[in-house]
C-alpha cells in the first residue's frame, strides 16, 4: 500500500477550487500554480457582520438549551408527561406525547447543530455556510410543522398563538437575511471560499 504525498491529498485549487485529478504544480483549469497566493477582492476573515454570525452561534445553542430546561423539562420530571399520555386522563390526546418528543429530539438536533457549526465557523470551513444555511431553514421548518402538529390538539389549539406566529416570523426574517448573505456576500466567500 503506497503513501500519500501533499501533493496527492490535495483536493482542489486554492484558486478557483475545481478538483485537482492528479499531482501538478499547476492547476489544469485556471492555469496557476499552488505556490501563488490566491488572489483576494473584498474584506476576508472573521469580521464585519460575521460577527454577528458568531454572536448568534455562541449563543444559540444556550438560548436552545434554556428553552428545553424551561419548556420541556417540566412536562418530563413534574409527573406532566402520565397526565398527557394516559388515554384514561382527562387532558389525554394522542398528538400529545408524539409532539412532546418531537419538540425535544427537534431542539437537541437544533443544539448539536449549532455547536457543529460554531467549530466549522472558527475552523473557516467551506461547509459552514451550507450547515448554517440549512440550520436556519431548518428551523422555520421545524417551528412550521411544530404549529401544525400542535393545532390537532384541542386544548392547544383554543390557546392564544401569537407567540408561535412570533416565532414563526422571526425565523423567516431572519432566513430572508442571513440565507442571501451566506450566498452573496464577499466577505463569505473569501473567508469560507463558498461559493464560488
Amino acid at each position: 500500500m503506497a503513501t500519500n504525498t501533499a501533493d496527492e491529498l490535495r483536493e482542489r485549487c486554492p484558486h478557483c477550487l475545481v478538483r485537482v485529478d492528479s499531482p501538478a504544480e499547476w492547476c489544469q483549469h485556471c492555469g496557476k500554480t499552488f505556490d501563488e497566493q490566491p488572489e483576494v477582492e473584498g474584506p476576508v476573515g472573521l469580521g464585519g457582520w460575521l460577527i454577528l454570525v458568531g454572536m448568534g452561534l455562541v449563543l444559540g445553542p444556550f438560548f436552545v438549551l434554556g428553552q428545553i430546561a424551561t419548556d420541556l423539562l417540566p412536562v418530563f420530571q413534574e409527573g406532566y408527561w402520565p397526565i398527557l399520555t394516559d388515554p384514561a386522563s382527562d387532558a389525554y390526546h394522542p398528538m400529545w406525547g408524539p409532539l412532546l418528543l418531537f419538540e425535544l429530539i427537534g431542539n437537541l438536533v437544533q443544539v448539536t447543530a449549532l455547536l457543529v457549526a460554531l467549530v466549522l465557523f472558527f475552523q473557516k470551513s467551506s461547509y459552514f455556510p451550507r450547515l448554517h444555511i440549512a440550520i436556519y431553514l431548518g428551523v422555520l421548518a421545524f417551528l412550521i410543522l411544530d404549529y401544525w402538529l400542535a393545532g390537532f390538539i384541542p386544548a392547544v389549539a383554543a390557546e392564544s398563538d401569537l407567540e408561535a406566529w412570533a416565532l414563526i416570523w422571526r425565523q423567516a426574517v431572519s432566513c430572508l437575511i442571513w440565507v442571501p448573505y451566506m450566498l452573496r456576500s464577499k466577505r463569505v466567500r473569501n473567508t469560507f471560499g463558498w461559493p464560488r
